[in-house]
């Protein structure tokens, strides 16, 4: 993604909430080791309270398995609550590493939805050879 894309779809949105965003440093400020963005889409109209989606996450990959992940999700929930939303809400993939060994759930989050994405095949099928 250019930082011009970046900038249109996620820090650019009126959903992005940067005051329940986190970026954790080097020590020298210069690079970004682990981030988690987050947005809102105050319009839901869920009726159940605010929710506030963590959207964007990652982390260097050879920092992977150093605890940075978890020092950035236990201060969400904190952050969420004083900030009045009612749910902190992650999506994410069933066959996702991290999902799959139970991490989010060690973290305190729970199944609130389950949904289904229907792909289509755009690729034609091969021909068959001919006789």
């Amino acid at each position: 993604m250019t930082a011009r894309t970046w900038r249109h779809s996620v820090t650019g949105s009126r959903y992005f909430r940067p005051d329940s965003s986190f970026l954790l440093l080097s020590e020298q400020r210069r690079e970004i080791l682990r981030y988690l963005l987050c947005t809102e889409i105050a319009d839901a109209g869920s009726g159940e309270g605010r929710e506030l989606y963590l959207a964007n996450a990652g982390t260097q990959p050879a920092l992977h398995d150093r605890g940075l992940c978890r020092a950035v999700f236990t201060h969400t929930p904190d952050r969420a609550k004083t900030q009045g939303y009612r749910w902190a809400v992650l999506c994410v993939d069933s066959t996702n590493p991290i999902a799959a060994g139970g991490f989010y759930g060690r973290m305190g989050l729970r199944r609130f939805r389950t949904w289904t994405a229907p792909v289509l095949n755009c690729t034609p099928p091969p021909r068959p050879a001919s006789p």
